[in-house]
């Protein structure tokens, strides 16, 4: 992967266990944490994550999952599809609150990727925007 003119790659031999080999990395130590927000299709058997392997020791989810599972710790709204804003919105606040940069990237179509900052903004997407104008719809409403 080149960014930025800079280089990252990295390998496994065949019978790699533990050892990555062929790393490349030209890019700077970065100074914060980067947060994985995998698909809403995994986001939504959270529970089934969290007691496969906290519960039943069963090993067949990767630690991300397991770890980012332990990180949000909120409900997941199967029904909703956009509970991806719910999620965003979730580590906004835990980034305001605490005072820290977690930084996102979205993949945008055809615009490519989008970098940003939760402790600065909300990223701007479609499922954001529209959360924002029917709320702002119902408090008018209701006023």
């Amino acid at each position: 992967m080149v960014l930025d003119g800079k280089r990252f790659s990295y390998g496994f031999g065949h019978s790699t266990t533990k050892t990555i080999s062929n790393i490349v990395n030209e890019h700077n130590q970065r100074s914060s944490n980067t947060v994985f927000i995998p698909e809403k299709e995994v986001l939504s058997i959270c529970s089934i994550i969290r007691k496969s392997r906290e519960q039943d020791s069963v090993f067949g989810f990767d630690d991300t999952y397991l770890d980012l599972v332990r990180a949000i710790s909120l409900p997941v709204q199967r029904e909703n599809a956009s509970y991806s804003y719910f999620v965003l919105k979730k580590a906004y606040l835990l980034a305001q609150k605490n005072d820290m940069s977690i930084p996102v990237l979205s993949l945008e179509g055809d615009e490519g990727i989008r970098y940003g900052d939760l402790w600065e903004e909300l990223p701007e997407n479609a499922i954001v925007q529209e959360s924002i104008r029917l709320y702002e719809e119902e408090v008018n409403e209701v006023l």
